[in-house]
């Protein structure tokens, strides 16, 4: 199989040898025409054997000058290191690698041209219409099914298991789940912000009290615990029905009264426990020691490992299982509704798409700040590292077939200028002959 590098400089050098070809016939051709115009002159009177040599040899003075113009770019013309200012690249090679680096970080990855970019090309508005087209979110379902197996069989390693799970224990245990712990409780209650919770969990608890089933249970307990003259009377089931009944009915009150009451003394006291709690997580030696046993505890289990281990295993089966399905899985599905209605959405959200747009332009500025002096020392150091001999080849055979231009307009040029100037001579000496 070809390698596509290799091909491209292969291409190239060949283009380039053609050229130069192309200039050098251009230069013999035009000594050519020199040495013939000069053997006629002595036998042909003519006119044009005066204008074929002026327009040959400045054709020739134009080609050579224009050779060593474009050889001095690259090396010295004949291997002669003696004539200044030659193998400019090869000399320059850093001052031209940091000129370069600046260049393209001043001129390419300026803030200013890449926001101008960024506004012009309207990402929101690009992916809007891209995620609405049904056949694009089509093709991320398909995408899908072609990544989700890949993944799942790098996800499935063993060797991956054993590091995360390794990595995922060596952290927990050298974590202060203590203070961690303090410091979500603290979050939780300040401002009392659990107080909404602490009513969802009253509410619910308050609405379980009118339940039969907890009635049933609440009487039948206290129903064993009667005493013996009282089932002998048979009037146990009535005495725990009763006791049952001012117990739920205490219980009801009691948080209904708290519901209502943001300030009841039973709240106040919670608020006061869990501040206490908290302090004691941060403070205690005992309660922290405690809770880090618990952790160390946990952890050591054997059971935990192979229960999310389980767990882990039954998920990455389910979308192997799924994906084979192809266009019937629930995952694609999933992939292209979810695709859909986020294309839906921000098509007509025109507030969204510019928020989106103004949040891009917020990530990029900093990040072009930041990668901009990296993206320029990496040039500096690249070209700085680079042999010159062989940037030098490089550099020729990506430029060095457009610059035989430049020899071939010196040798046609200097034809041109030459025939201009003998036709300008010979008019002087028309006049002059006047």
């Amino acid at each position: 199989m070809s390698d596509p590098v290799q091909d491209r400089r292969a291409e190239k050098a060949r283009q380039l040898r053609q050229k130069k070809r192309t200039a050098l016939l251009m230069l013999v051709f035009a000594a050519a025409l020199f040495v013939v115009g000069s053997l006629l002159q002595g036998r042909v009177s003519h006119w044009s054997v005066g204008l074929l040599i002026a327009m040959s040899e400045a054709a020739m003075i134009g080609g050579l000058a224009d050779w060593f113009a474009v050889v001095a770019l690259f090396r010295h013309p004949m291997g002669q290191r003696w004539i200044p200012h030659t193998a400019i690249i090869p000399a320059k090679k850093d001052a031209i690698g940091s000129n370069l680096a600046h260049f393209i970080s001043d001129h390419f990855l300026g803030t200013e041209q890449v926001i101008a970019k960024l506004r012009d090309l309207q990402p929101a508005e690009r992916l809007s219409r891209y995620v609405n087209d049904p056949q694009a979110n089509a093709r991320l379902g398909d995408l899908s099914l072609r990544v989700f197996p890949h993944l799942v069989r790098l996800l499935d390693s063993p060797q991956l298991h054993h590091f995360v799970q390794r990595t995922a224990i060596d952290r927990l245990a050298r974590l202060d789940i203590a203070t961690v712990a303090a410091q979500a409780l603290e979050l939780l209650t300040r401002d009392r912000r659990h107080a909404g919770l602490l009513d969802n969990v009253l509410v619910f608890l308050h609405s379980k009290l009118e339940s039969d089933e907890l009635r049933q249970e609440i009487t039948a307990r206290v129903g064993d615990s009667m005493w013996k003259i009282l089932k002998w009377a048979q009037v146990d089931d009535l005495v725990a029905d009763r006791i049952t009944e001012r117990i739920l009915n205490a219980l009801r009150t009691l948080l209904a009264e708290m519901i209502e009451d943001p300030e009841h003394p039973m709240r106040q006291r919670i608020d006061d426990e869990m501040l206490a709690f908290v302090e004691r997580l941060r403070h205690d030696g005992d309660t922290r020691a405690h809770i880090e046993q618990l952790r160390d505890t946990l952890l050591a289990n054997p059971a935990l490992a192979d229960y999310l281990q389980g767990l882990w295993r039954q998920f990455l089966q389910w979308i192997e299982t799924d994906t084979a399905l192809g266009t019937e899985s629930t995952l694609r599905e999933h992939v292209v509704r979810t695709v859909s209605a986020f294309g839906s959405n921000l098509a007509e959200d025109a507030a969204m798409r510019q928020w989106l747009d103004t949040q891009i332009e917020a990530l990029v500025d900093p990040a072009l700040g930041r990668y901009r002096e990296s993206i320029r020392r990496f040039i500096v150091e690249r070209v700085e590292r680079w042999p010159a001999d062989e940037l030098t080849s490089e550099l020729e055979l990506s430029i060095g077939a457009d610059l035989q231009y430049v020899r071939y307009n010196g040798t046609v040029i200097g034809a041109l200028i030459g025939g201009v100037l003998y036709g300008l001579m010979k008019w002087l000496e028309s006049l002059s002959g006047l």
